[in-house]
């Protein structure tokens, strides 16, 4: 059983590699902004919670210090007969990366 699950993990990463990425401000409050957390990359401010900035494939979590957290889909490389597919009209995470197989 031990030697099925370790041999259906390693088929899993040769199908696709897949790296996700996080970042973490820990302080961004600005003057012209208070109890708000300015994500300089947006040039926006946002109220602690979290935000899907449209058209952008990523998430902006705004803590209550107003540290915040950006979390991405990362990096993904497709293997040979697979190709990736992106849809930037759909909101984090659902635009994500998906791998399609390559018509024959």
């Amino acid at each position: 059983m031990k030697t099925c699950f370790v041999l259906c993990v390693l088929s899993a990463l040769v199908y696709t590699e897949v790296w996700a990425a996080t970042m973490q401000v820990l302080h961004s409050e600005h003057k012209d902004y208070p109890n708000k957390c300015y994500v300089e990359m947006e040039k926006k401010a946002y109220p602690p919670g979290e935000h899907h900035p449209e058209g952008k494939c990523y998430e902006i979590l705004c803590h209550n210090d107003y540290s915040y957290t950006v979390n991405t889909c990362g990096v993904v490389i497709a293997q040979p007969g697979y190709h990736n597919e992106i849809d930037y009209t759909q909101p984090y995470p659902d635009c994500c990366v998906n791998i399609v197989k390559d018509k024959d």
